[in-house]
């Protein structure tokens, strides 16, 4: 071995053993710094010298600046971030309404509820009164700026949550530009020999941050970079960007949803923040103003009264009574449209006929034409000519009032035309003969009984059908759709589809009741509350107090104008613990309704709360396993420290000595026998 290699044995230590200490300076500064992994030098034997007969050692080398990092922690890491960051959003959500409504702790729309009815209570007492008449405005006028006031303070938080939508989306952009640009910058260094730790340390912390946004899954290939995909569709590809944008998130909506710029297709998001932006304002709700979806109620109703002319005995009746059945549904206040179907007469025109205006509709009923011939041959025609030809409004509940004295089919039959009526959402009242006259009570025929049954409609007696009472039922079956709420994840929709249930219903039921009574002068009442905007429906911030009633008297209290009647003031107060709310099987009241919307609220803020505790714990416990592994230890450096430095110094000696040993070689070399 040359003399002179033992320098470089000795130099390569030197160069080691300074990098290691660079490497562990490195470390040191950063052990604060905020997603950065401790590096390691690794150290390995030089290449061997095979030029002589043995091959001689040529000292230490660097073979690489190591990261220390796990990928499978990393990727525990992001999947608990994703939940934490949907999870988050929606308690936020939920802690933001609860602040809306005020309850249980402030005043909130219980309190101006309670104060209404029992405004009431004390008008039943003294019916004549203009000083309690007074106390009756105030407390309704509260409650209606109450219910205005939840429902603008709503609107605006919906409002918010879709624009901070449009934020998160050139978050997310911004953060896959970012990781694209990384992704160059680490190929480039990597091939050019020098080692890319500190760019993958800020890959790593951008990747983390785009992990609580979204749903991603990040793979690294061989050369570095990394993809990262939404739900299969790939956001990042090595220095590629597919770009997402704030679009509608259904054709002709006011709302906005993240679509790919390359498709115009949503991205399929599954969790993070954005996720959980998207229920809490409402995923797939289209923001218009009265969209059923989005809150509003639901009392439109679209009402096909439909004519079995087989035998028109039983057709007076209904041609002489059909007006109380329209004046229960105005005095309800639902939103009607009638239309008017035959079938089962001799072969001739049939009377597919759709009104807008009342007048049209009671005048088609009484004509002859009516009764005069039907393209429909029996009922089963009939429930075709319901799917093919008459047009729904959008979201519109649907009826089918039929009038027969004929059997229902049986079998096959019946069970696909109730099949196809549920697929209408079609909601079936009959009126029929009674099959067995000498039995005790009304026995409608089987068949009838089970369509109404299974269409959650109702079976009457033909001959002595209560057309007041068929429009209760319609008006019934309104209140119960539009207070029994399935369930749902989108937060402020589901919240105030139950609160416009609740105002709306209140108010269509004191409105009816009032316009049976007089006002102190023995007039007619009028509607209590009225539309802020007739074209919408009445809800929270479209909801009013009459104005006539700026003039007390107005206000009625009586039945009959007898001294001291306060019959009305008591159906009012009566109101209040109706079972009007809800379904046949869980029916509610005012109050109960109320206190069940808040209930739910508020377990839903609980479990969000727990769920949220539970996912930070997760967390922590993935970035605790994860920092073992990649953090830096400052009793592992300053070990590494003292290692290094001995083994430079240990270096520095040998090329002292190996000065020391060429002196004395080439001083003393020659000077023999001088």
């Amino acid at each position: 071995m040359s003399g002179f290699a033992s320098y470089e044995i000795a130099r390569s230590g030197l160069f080691a053993s300074e990098r290691a200490l660079y490497v562990t300076g490195h470390n040191i500064s950063n052990v604060n710094t905020a997603g950065f992994s401790r590096q390691q030098a690794i150290l390995a034997s030089a290449t061997p010298d095979y030029s002589g007969k043995f091959p001689q050692g040529l000292g230490v080398t660097i073979e690489q600046i190591r990261q220390i990092r796990n990928t499978f922690l990393d990727n525990v890491y992001r999947a608990e971030n994703e939940l934490l960051g949907y999870q988050e959003t929606r308690l936020k959500t939920v802690n933001d309404i609860e602040s809306i409504l005020g309850e249980p702790m402030t005043d909130g729309l219980q309190s101006v509820l309670n104060q209404f009815w029992d405004s009431w209570h004390e008008l039943s007492k003294s019916p004549e009164s203009l000083t309690v008449r007074a106390l009756v405005r105030q407390r309704a006028s509260a409650f209606v700026d109450q219910a205005n006031h939840i429902g603008e303070q709503l609107n605006k938080l919906q409002d918010d949550l879709d624009s901070e939508i449009k934020v998160r989306i050139d978050e997310i952009n911004s953060l896959a530009s970012n990781i694209a640009d990384l992704n160059i910058k680490i190929l480039k260094s990597e091939n050019s020999g020098d080692f890319a730790n500190d760019f993958r340390d800020e890959r790593a912390v951008y990747i983390d941050r785009l992990s609580k946004l979204v749903n991603i899954s990040v793979n690294e290939k061989q050369d570095s970079m990394v993809d990262i995909d939404i739900a299969g569709h790939f956001l990042v590809s090595r220095g590629d960007v597919s770009k997402i944008y704030a679009g509608e998130n259904t054709l002709g909506s006011l709302y906005v949803a993240p679509r790919w710029k390359a498709t115009d297709k949503l991205v399929e998001v599954r969790s993070g923040i954005l996720k959980g932006i998207l229920e809490a304002r409402g995923e797939s709700v289209i923001g218009t103003i009265d969209s059923v979806s989005n809150g509003s109620p639901n009392v439109k109703s679209d009402i096909t009264i439909a004519v079995d002319l087989s035998n028109v005995a039983d057709l007076a009746s209904l041609q002489a009574n059909i007006s109380q059945f329209i004046d229960r549904l105005e005095n309800k206040g639902i939103d009607y449209r009638l239309n008017l179907v035959t079938y089962g007469g001799t072969t001739g025109s049939d009377v597919p006929q759709q009104f807008t205006d009342r007048a049209s509709f009671e005048a088609a009923i009484a004509a002859d034409p009516v009764i005069g011939g039907s393209a429909n041959a029996d009922f089963d025609s009939l429930v075709t000519h319901l799917q093919s030809t008459i047009t729904y409004r959008n979201e519109a509940n649907r009826y089918l009032v039929a009038f027969t004295d004929q059997n229902a089919d049986a079998g096959a039959v019946l069970d696909t035309q109730i099949d196809n009526l549920n697929q209408l959402g079609m909601t079936t009242f009959i009126a029929t003969d009674d099959t067995d006259g000498a039995a005790a009570g009304f026995q409608p025929d089987a068949g009838w009984q089970d369509m109404a049954d299974s269409t959650g409609g109702k079976v009457y007696d033909l001959s002595a059908v209560d057309y007041d009472s068929l429009g209760l039922d319609v008006n019934s079956d309104v209140n119960q759709k539009m207070s029994t709420i399935p369930a749902s994840n989108d937060v402020i929709p589901d919240i105030k589809r139950r609160l416009n249930a609740l105002i709306n219903i209140i108010a269509r039921e004191v409105n009816s009741l009032h316009k049976t009574g007089v006002d102190i002068y023995g007039d007619p009442g009028e509607d209590f509350f009225i539309k802020e905007d007739n074209d919408f429906s009445m809800q929270m911030g479209n909801i009013k107090l009459n104005p006539i009633f700026s003039v007390l008297d107005r206000i009625a209290a009586a039945k009959t104008p007898a001294t001291g009647d306060n019959a009305l003031a008591q159906e009012i107060i009566e109101l209040r613990h109706n079972s009007i709310f809800g379904n046949v099987s869980e029916s509610q009241n005012g109050d109960d309704y109320y206190r069940s919307i808040i209930l739910t609220l508020g377990n839903a803020g609980s479990e969000s709360e727990r769920v949220v505790d539970g996912q930070k714990k997760l967390l922590e416990s993935a970035e605790s396993r994860r920092t073992a592994i990649s953090g830096v230890s400052m009793d592992e450096e300053m070990s590494n420290m003292i290692k290094f430095q001995y083994s430079y110094n240990a270096a520095s000696k040998v090329v002292s000595l190996m000065d020391e040993c060429f002196e004395h070689i080439i001083n003393r070399l020659g000077m023999q026998g001088r």
